[in-house]
C-alpha cells in the first residue's frame, strides 16, 4: 500500500464511520425521533453505547486525518513518497481498522477485564 492509497483508505474509513452514524440517525428519525434529537456535544442517553463510541471514533478520525494528509501530501510534494510509504501503510493497516471497532465495547479476556484504552494501545505494537 502506498502513502496515497493509505490516505484514501483513511478518508474512506472516516466516511464509513459517519455513514454508520447517519444510517442510525435516519432510522431513528423515520421511527419518530425528532430531527433535533442529537445536539452537538451532548450524547443522548437512549442511544446505544456502540453508537456513542462510533461517534467518538469518527471524531478521532476527523482530528487525525488532516495531520496524516499533510504528512502524506508534503511527502508527495517533496518527492519523498517512497520513504513514507511503509510508515503510512502501517498507520492505516495497523492502527485505524483495529482501533475503531475496539471503541465499540470493553472486552473481557477470560476473567481479566481489559479497559478499552489498553486494547487500543496494543494495536500499535
Amino acid at each position: 500500500m502506498t502513502a496515497i492509497q493509505a490516505l484514501l483508505a483513511f478518508t474512506g474509513w472516516t466516511l464509513a464511520l459517519v455513514g454508520w452514524v447517519a444510517a442510525y440517525r435516519i432510522a431513528r428519525f423515520v421511527k419518530g425521533a425528532p430531527i433535533n434529537s442529537w445536539p452537538r456535544g451532548a450524547a443522548r442517553q437512549d442511544d446505544p453505547p456502540i453508537m456513542r463510541r462510533i461517534e467518538d471514533a469518527h471524531a478521532n478520525c476527523l482530528e487525525n486525518l488532516p495531520v496524516f494528509a499533510v504528512l502524506v501530501l508534503a511527502g508527495a510534494a517533496l518527492g519523498k513518497l517512497p520513504s513514507i510509504d511503509v510508515l503510512a501503510a502501517c498507520v492505516f493497516t495497523a492502527a485505524l481498522p483495529s482501533r475503531s471497532p475496539m471503541r465499540g465495547a470493553p472486552i473481557a479476556h477470560g476473567c481479566t477485564y481489559v479497559p478499552p484504552f489498553l486494547q487500543r494501545r496494543s494495536c500499535f505494537l
